[in-house]
């Protein structure tokens, strides 16, 4: 049986990076109470900002329950329902997203973000992507960790804006786009391993996956966290012994 994880450092380093992010970007919203149905505010909020009729950006960093998040495109594949139920039996209960791409991670430890863009010209998806990716990068750098964005084999959720250290991921991304009376609203949003056991994520998709008729080849070794970077930087870690925010 693994040791357990010892919080403190955890901690400390969550908080830290949390306070990166609102140096970043000051009008960001932290929703980190843990409670049911995180995943549907989303929606909800980006519904709401395009009801307003206002050109607008919204950051939201909000945590979540353990569970397996996917999107409704694989919802809709047979046998759905049974490896949902499955994967509830061994501790990882399903929720669906609306946004694109395959399945990811929640759970304490790993941290969510959010950016919703409402404009009345068209989006340009590269650029929301590239703003999204721009907060991670960003608040990594004080911590001394220097991340990559771009697609990365052998991960779960793969796409072109990948976040990864050394090659390996640390964040997967994904999209929603709507449009309501003349302006176009899209979700931009990326699920980031802040720590904890990246093995056991890879095999919880992996199980999932493949009951959906998937490869899912997905290599545990392709994986960390933040983290994971942060540990190998030795008597290089910037000075953090004060904690900036007490989010966590």
């Amino acid at each position: 049986m693994p040791a357990a994880i010892d919080p403190q450092p955890h901690r400390a380093f969550s908080d830290t990076f949390l306070a990166s992010i609102a140096s970043v970007c000051p009008n960001a919203m932290f929703d980190l109470e843990l409670r049911d149905g995180k995943v549907a505010d989303e929606e909800r909020l980006l519904t709401r900002l395009l009801a307003n009729g206002q050109e607008t950006e919204a950051v939201r960093v909000w945590n979540d329950r353990r569970q397996l998040v996917t999107s409704r495109r694989l919802a809709k594949r047979s046998g759905f329902d049974q490896a949902a139920a499955a994967m509830a039996a061994l501790g990882w209960p399903v929720a669906v997203r609306p946004s694109g791409g395959t399945t990811v991670v929640h759970r304490p430890g790993v941290i969510n973000i959010s950016v919703i863009h409402v404009s009345r010209s068209l989006p340009d998806h590269r650029q929301g992507f590239d703003r999204l990716c721009e907060i991670m990068v960003e608040a990594a750098r004080p911590m001394g960790i220097e991340l990559s964005v771009g697609r990365l084999a052998n991960a779960y959720c793969e796409g072109s804006h990948d976040i990864g250290w050394q090659c390996r991921k640390v964040a997967g991304t994904s999209a929603l786009y709507r449009h309501k009376s003349g302006f176009h609203g899209c979700l931009y949003h990326a699920s980031l391993v802040l720590y904890g056991n990246c093995a056991a994520d890879v095999d919880a998709i992996s199980r999932f996956e493949r009951w959906l008729g998937l490869p899912a080849q997905y290599q545990a070794a392709d994986h960390a966290s933040l983290f994971d970077a942060y540990s190998q930087l030795g008597d290089c870690r910037p000075d953090h012994s004060t904690r900036l925010l007490p989010f966590l």
